[in-house]
């Protein structure tokens, strides 16, 4: 199930799913570049910076690699499982943020989104909005 954003100034249109982030979870170690396609980039950067200290690192003496690298693995771990379940609430935080309201008639869908991100009904585009776009 999605949610589907809609911006009012510009019209234009994203979708985040409700549940699990299992893009986030697989691919957004890599180079955060799940984070830069969905216009995160601050959050895009952040990863990016630890993945060349994780690089960095792992050339360097034994010493370094031992004292550094196995809690830099072990945080990378624990951060993959925060994006898993918090990654689309995170998302769709950002997009409102930055103007974005939900546009679903669907009431099933309002349902799980103040269930799953705790939202409530001023995110959602009014009726008479819609009406005039």
């Amino acid at each position: 199930m999605f949610a589907n954003f809609i911006h009012p100034v510009t019209g234009e249109k994203r979708q985040v799913k409700i549940g699990l982030s299992w893009t986030l979870f697989f691919f957004g170690e890599f180079f955060g570049i799940p984070f830069f396609i969905r216009k995160m980039y601050s959050l895009g950067i952040i990863i990016c910076v630890l993945n060349i200290v994780h690089i960095i690192i792992s050339f360097v003496d034994d010493y370094y690699q031992t004292k550094f690298l196995v809690p830099l693995s072990y945080g990378e771990i624990g951060l993959l499982f925060v994006l898993l379940f918090q990654g689309n609430k995170m998302t769709a935080q950002y997009y409102l943020k930055q103007g974005f309201r939900i546009e679903n008639d669907d009431e099933l869908v309002k349902k799980q989104v103040k269930i799953a991100w705790k939202f409530t009904d001023d995110v959602f585009v009014e009726n008479n909005l819609k009406e005039e776009k």
